[in-house]
C-alpha cells in the first residue's frame, strides 16, 4: 500500500511541475513575489490641450515589459458612471501612455489599471484641469479628510 501512495505521490508532483509553464516572478528572500509597483506620470494640463499621460510600472528594479493589459480610466470628480477606459500603449522601459484631452476645467480622477505577472494594481490620482472654484476645492479637501479618516477607523478594526 505504501508504494501505490508513493508512486500516486510522485504522479502528481510530475503533473504540477510540468503544468506550471509560466516563467517564476522576482521574489523576495522569503518566497513572495515581490509587488508590481505602478506610478502615473501626469503632466501639467489645460483644458483642450492633448497630454500624455503614462504609468511607469515596476517589480522589484526592474521594469515591466510584459503587463498583460494597462488600461487608464479617467472621470471627472462626482461623475465616475461616466468614466472612459482607454487602453494604454507600451513604450518602453516599463512605461505604458496614452494621449488624452481633457475638455474642460475641473477636478478628474485617472486610475491605471495593469494587470502584469499575476497581480492587478490601480492606483488613482487626482488632477486639477485648469481653473477650479475655491468651493470646489474645499468640498474636495473635506471629502479627501473624510476618506482619510474612515480609512484610518478600517485600520483599526481589522
Amino acid at each position: 500500500m505504501k508504494k501505490v501512495s508513493w508512486s500516486g505521490i510522485m504522479i502528481l508532483i510530475s503533473l504540477l511541475v510540468a503544468c506550471g509553464g509560466e516563467e517564476p516572478e522576482e521574489l523576495h528572500n522569503d518566497g513572495v513575489p515581490e509587488v508590481v509597483e505602478v506610478e502615473i506620470l501626469l503632466p501639467e494640463i489645460e483644458p483642450g490641450e492633448e497630454v500624455v499621460l503614462a504609468t511607469k510600472v515596476t517589480q522589484g528594479q526592474e521594469n515591466v515589459e510584459d503587463a498583460q493589459e494597462v488600461e487608464f480610466e479617467i472621470w471627472e470628480h462626482d461623475n465616475k458612471v461616466e468614466s472612459e477606459m482607454i487602453s494604454g500603449e507600451h513604450q518602453g522601459e516599463g512605461i505604458y501612455e496614452i494621449s488624452y484631452t481633457f475638455v474642460e476645467d475641473g477636478i478628474y480622477h485617472v486610475t491605471s489599471h495593469v494587470t502584469a505577472r499575476g497581480m492587478h494594481v490601480m492606483p488613482t490620482e487626482q488632477v486639477i484641469v485648469g481653473d477650479v472654484s475655491e468651493e470646489e476645492l474645499e468640498k474636495l479637501e473635506e471629502e479627501s479628510a473624510h476618506d482619510d479618516s474612515e480609512e484610518h477607523d478600517h485600520q483599526h478594526h481589522q
